[in-house]
């Protein structure tokens, strides 16, 4: 009898320990799920954006497009569009009229406001909710990125991941392309962003800014400058 309870409270101990490791299997599936539900929704989200002139009026007809997944409308009649399943790299272009075409990163924004102030500037909200203004054939005066408030909202593995949709906002040239810009850490050149990538670490950059008129460096930064100070 003794031995028959014996193997009895056996059988339930393995049978409990066996549930226990389904309950970890099914919490640890399901914080998968959770994550991945989570990282989806971040990538591919809605973003509207909302033309106005300088009287806060709305803006109609005004021809956007976004650079990455190519898609494309005009704002009604409230100056609204709204575009689908975009992600944090992507650069949201607008065709104004006497300007031409601007283009704004959306980077961390949901919503963009932008308003016409005159055929000469014009000026949009950025993440952190600041009017940024930006004038023609001028870079933005905003040109910082404030790398540890950047990687609060989402995680970067590079210079060039920090950089997506950043440079053609600021007129500099590709990252991918042959005519790369200059990369200046710490005041040392060290050449390419290619060649920056694998020996700058994204949790040691404190701020990056970006110039289209590098002119002290002369022939060197014809293409732009990226300069980044570390902590």
């Amino acid at each position: 009898m003794i031995k028959f309870l014996k193997v009895n409270n056996i059988i339930k101990f393995k049978q409990m320990k066996k549930f226990r490791s389904y309950i970890r299997l099914i919490l640890f599936l399901s914080a998968i799920f959770c994550f991945s539900i989570s990282v989806h929704a971040q990538e591919n989200r809605n973003i509207s954006i909302i033309i106005l002139n300088k009287r806060g009026r709305p803006v109609d007809k005004i021809l956007v497009h976004s650079i990455k997944t190519g898609n494309a409308g005009i704002t009604d009649r409230t100056g609204l569009f709204i575009f689908k399943n975009m992600s944090d790299n992507d650069t949201i272009s607008a065709r104004l009229p006497k300007y031409g075409d601007i283009f704004i990163p959306v980077t961390s924004m949901d919503s963009i406001v932008l308003t016409i102030r005159s055929s000469q500037n014009y000026t949009y909200n950025n993440a952190d909710g600041q009017s940024v203004v930006i004038g023609k054939n001028r870079m933005e005066m905003s040109t910082v990125l404030n790398v540890p408030e950047m990687l609060k909202k989402r995680s970067y593995r590079s210079l060039s991941d920090l950089l997506q949709g950043h440079m053609s906002a600021r007129g500099v040239s590709s990252i991918n392309s042959s005519t790369a810009p200059l990369v200046v850490v710490d005041g040392m050149e060290v050449g390419t962003i290619a060649d920056a990538n694998p020996i700058i670490n994204v949790n040691d950059i404190k701020t990056i800014e970006i110039l289209k008129d590098a002119f002290e460096w002369g022939a060197r930064g014809a293409n732009g400058v990226i300069v980044v100070k570390t902590r």
